[in-house]
């Protein structure tokens, strides 16, 4: 693998999708550069060519997950300097005016950078820089002080009279009660029952199983083939995003493409899920046939599928969908 130039693993990616968990593993082709001045038109490459690379920074460097360096496509021996003209040519390529459904990944390409460029988040050859530790402050006579005030505390309760003084105190709050009335007795003997409050743990959010993922996936598909636009919908979280935009994009998107078709078709392959904290991530090739309005040959397309799964008030529901032709 390492023997291929950047542009050749990047059209070897474009034919065999399946390649793609392999490529997210391995380090960075030594000539990563000049994949991204394709990406962004300064070579001069051709069209397919220029796709290919855009398609490798997303899914190899940009993808959900990535460190900050693989964001900014940097290799092991790259400074704060390389980092920051590589920030420069990113954002160009996906400044809204050139690419305007990559807010998603400008947005990653600009916390990458937030993250690399804080002295205390990292040094110039990428390694994190560990603050001096506080020089430690004994706390030997504050210890002394509280134990022997302890101390005194419990000597002067012992001295106390003990049965006395609860009865009297007692004997009086039920007598002023009773001699207040019937409803400041009542609240008198509700305050001497009552017992201290126990507090409810806090439980942490029950994480997406892979069945409940699975069963999610098969549900998208389903609406998607039977065009419910509001089915397919409830599926989403009202923070969704994809290449194209937020939760109403993605709808606009599907409303599009359901009135101008008949049929509709999607198939993955090679699926994998990941763990991703409390989440679920799908990584898979896929390949859709779609056909539109009087036509009878369906027209195909294929390319990669990212699907994260969360919940959400209990319910699995879709955070992020990245669909890359």
């Amino acid at each position: 693998m390492s023997a291929l130039t950047a542009l050749q693993q990047a059209l070897r990616l474009r034919d065999q999708p399946e390649w793609l968990t392999d490529l997210q593993r391995a380090p960075l082709p030594p000539d990563i550069r000049e994949l991204i001045r394709i990406a962004t038109g300064e070579a001069g490459a051709a069209d397919s060519e220029r796709d290919a690379a855009a398609t490798f920074l997303q899914q190899v460097c940009l993808h959900a997950g990535a460190d900050p360096r693989r964001c900014l496509a940097l290799l092991a021996h790259d400074d704060l300097r390389t980092a920051r003209r590589h920030h420069r040519l990113l954002i160009q390529w996906l400044h809204p005016d050139r690419n305007p459904g990559a807010q998603v990944l400008a947005e990653r390409v600009n916390m990458a950078w937030t993250r690399l460029k804080n002295p205390l988040a990292t040094t110039s050859a990428g390694e994190s820089a560990r603050p001096s530790a506080p020089v430690p402050r004994t706390r030997f006579p504050l210890f002394l002080g509280l134990l022997l005030l302890s101390v005194l505390a419990l000597l002067a309760i012992s001295l106390l009279p003990q049965t006395p003084v609860y009865v009297v105190i007692a004997e009086r709050t039920d007598y002023q009660a009773r001699s207040a009335g019937p409803i400041a007795l009542a609240a008198a003997q509700s305050a001497s029952r009552a017992l201290p409050a126990v507090s409810t743990p806090v439980t942490a959010p029950d994480p997406v199983s892979a069945a409940e993922a699975e069963v999610l996936l098969q549900q998208y598909q389903a609406h998607y083939r039977a065009g419910n636009l509001s089915g397919l919908m409830a599926l989403f979280s009202p923070k969704a995003s994809s290449l194209n935009g937020g939760f109403e994009a993605i709808a606009a998107d599907n409303s599009r493409l359901f009135s101008s078709t008949r049929q509709r078709r999607m198939t993955l392959s090679n699926p994998r899920w990941q763990t991703v904290d409390d989440a679920r991530r799908l990584s898979a090739g896929f390949q859709s046939e779609q056909i539109f309005g009087t036509s009878y040959a369906p027209q195909r397309h294929s390319g990669h599928l990212e699907m994260l799964v969360v919940r959400e008030n209990g319910k699995p529901r879709i955070l992020e969908l990245l669909i890359t032709e």
